[in-house]
């Protein structure tokens, strides 16, 4: 799946093409797949006011509204270790982390140490629903309380960090994009890192803005970049699966 500023389009990989635009017309801002298929999402656009955060059961074809209606969510993380867990960042002028522990029936707002902190991307450990990622523009900021405490990475502080992908499978083994290096994969819980831009053109290695682990081969990687390209990486090289146009 897709998701952009208009609509949810589900794409066949293996065929290299759209299958389908799903559900209604609008903004998919922050969307993820939970572990137990349940879709989430907010939203804004000039069609459509903020709103807030909601939820498909339904593969995108009818959403509903959970909470904060009104408000905007740019970033939310789900982890495969628990499909109920749920966290969602609020942007400007309301900054603050929301946390459903119940698949969205109810929240809770925290107010982390991160909120005057600008927040590239979010994303949840896939092994542990209580960690958490924040890529900032000076590193990686990591959670091991559902996102009131927060420590630096030093193994990468002082690099713009724009998306995370921790791997479904197998724990200690994370990516990041960075505008400095490009993908970055540890495999020792951030200890250390290895640049692995092979096959990805130079001009596009600071643009990844979206990384995605097949859950069921996590030897497939997805990225976005701004361009709205999409590249496939097989643990050895990139390769181009959609061309952006630029």
């Amino acid at each position: 799946y897709l998701a952009t500023h208009y609509y949810l389009e589900k794409w066949s990989v293996t065929e290299n093409r759209p299958l389908e635009r799903v559900g209604i017309g609008a903004d998919y801002m922050g969307f993820g797949i939970a572990a137990d298929g349940s879709f989430y999402s907010s939203g804004h656009s000039e069609e459509e006011p903020n709103v807030g955060l909601r939820k498909s059961v339904d593969k995108g074809k009818t959403w509903e509204t959970m909470a904060y209606e009104g408000l905007d969510f740019h970033e939310l993380a789900l982890s495969n270790a628990d499909a109920g867990v749920i966290y969602a960042w609020s942007t400007p002028p309301e900054e603050f982390l929301a946390l459903s522990q119940d698949a969205g029936q109810s929240w809770t707002r925290i107010k982390p140490a991160i909120v005057n902190t600008s927040i590239y991307t979010l994303a949840a450990d896939q092994q542990d629903a209580a960690t958490l990622y924040v890529g900032t523009p000076s590193g990686l900021l990591v959670s091991s309380d559902r996102g009131n405490a927060w420590v630096k990475t030093p193994s990468v502080e002082g690099l713009s960090v724009i998306a995370i992908a921790d791997d479904p499978t197998t724990p200690q083994t994370m990516y990041i994009s960075t505008f400095q290096k490009g993908f970055l994969a540890t495999y020792d819980q951030g200890e250390t890192w290895s640049e692995q831009n092979r096959g990805l053109p130079a001009s596009v290695r600071n643009t990844l803005l979206v990384l995605v682990v097949n859950p069921h081969n996590n030897r497939e990687i997805y990225a976005v970049t701004k361009f709205n390209t999409v590249f496939k990486y097989d643990g050895v090289e990139w390769s181009l699966v959609v061309d952006g146009g630029v």
